[in-house]
């Protein structure tokens, strides 16, 4: 089992927890925002969703797939680097498609599904966050040549992602606000973190 301290997890060592989810029939795996994980496992991904991005990349010939959950750092009058949610965004995405890249996968037949981005924490900041990271990822992709397979982005409320890694198979569950108050203190204490971190956390990837 990898440490805690790492945020990247891969097919030849299993994540933090593996438990079976009875619904899918299949071991079931949670991800926070920061991390990502990249298999060949018939592993299902779970997370949940506010303003962060989540995006899972599949390629169908070589049946890997991966999540990564992320959200660009702000930048303030401490930090005025303009380029640093890029560069932070671009690693992200970058680390995924490279850990796919190394069980087999190839980069022009990678599909993407894209969610989150809702707009939970607006009107804390100026401008909306979700908008702004799914615009990246959105960018991101078409540069690199990634088609968007699926999407379900925007709006107000939170969702919770299920991506079956292997088969590139998702189902996604909008959550209503009865339960908001944990994603938003969550993604609130990891938009603070990303302020006094720009550059990611290095992670293993084999």
């Amino acid at each position: 089992m990898m440490s805690s301290q790492s945020p990247f997890f891969t097919q030849t060592q299993p994540p933090r927890e593996l438990y079976f989810d009875r619904h899918f029939g299949l071991e079931a795996t949670k991800l926070w925002p920061g991390e990502m994980l990249a298999t060949g496992e018939d592993w299902l991904l779970v997370t949940v969703t506010g303003s962060c991005v989540v995006i899972c990349l599949h390629d169908p010939v070589a049946e890997v797939g991966g999540m990564a959950h992320f959200m660009l750092p702000d930048l303030d009058a401490h930090n005025p680097d303009m380029h640093a949610p890029a560069r932070y965004g671009g690693h992200m995405l970058e680390s995924l498609i490279d850990a796919l890249l190394l069980q087999g996968a190839r980069r022009e037949r990678l599909l993407a599904f894209l969610y989150g981005g809702a707009n939970i924490l607006k009107g804390l900041y100026l401008g909306a966050p979700g908008e702004r990271n799914i615009l990246f990822t959105r960018n991101y992709l078409a540069t690199e040549g990634i088609p968007v397979h699926e999407e379900a982005v925007l709006e107000v409320l939170p969702r919770k992602i299920y991506f079956q890694a292997r088969r590139g198979l998702a189902k996604i569950r909008g959550i209503r606000a009865v339960h908001n108050r944990t994603i938003f203190e969550r993604e609130l204490e990891y938009r603070h973190r990303l302020r006094s971190e720009i550059q990611p956390t290095d992670g293993e990837v084999f």
